[in-house]
């Protein structure tokens, strides 16, 4: 297995699926552009937060996604062979999510602050 970051846009809305467990996971394929052409990601997802993060988005939204990448090609009828990869997806990051990050950061920092602490405390608990 190769350990991936695969940053691209959802070709089609995700899918729910049940295994037969009863546990839930996400289906989806990622376009990853490479030059003129691109490379088409299987993405599927078990874990309960990150099935739920990539059934939130929607086709053509950005999205990078983090995990187990198994490369392989495919040859069609016309003899011109594509690459593809599987990805076990272990967690997804949106422009969203990191908007949301950018704006708690802010207000942590405003929160300090306005407290006057300048600098966070250390392992003492001490200000620098």
């Amino acid at each position: 297995m190769i350990d991936a970051l695969v940053a691209g846009r959802l070709a089609t809305k995700p899918k729910r699926g049940t295994q037969q467990s009863g546990t839930s996971y996400a289906m989806a394929v990622v376009w990853v552009p490479l030059g003129n052409d691109h490379l088409s990601v299987s993405a599927v997802a078990f874990d309960p937060d990150v099935v739920d993060e990539l059934l939130a988005l929607s086709a053509g939204d950005a999205v990078a996604l983090a995990g187990e990448l198994i490369p392989g090609y495919w040859k069609p009828r016309d003899g011109k062979a594509r690459f593809l990869a599987d990805l076990e997806v272990r967690g997804v990051l949106t422009p969203y999510r990191v908007q949301r990050h950018r704006d708690e950061m802010t207000v942590r920092r405003i929160d300090q602050f306005m407290s006057g602490e300048q600098f966070p405390p250390t392992q003492d608990g001490e200000t620098q």
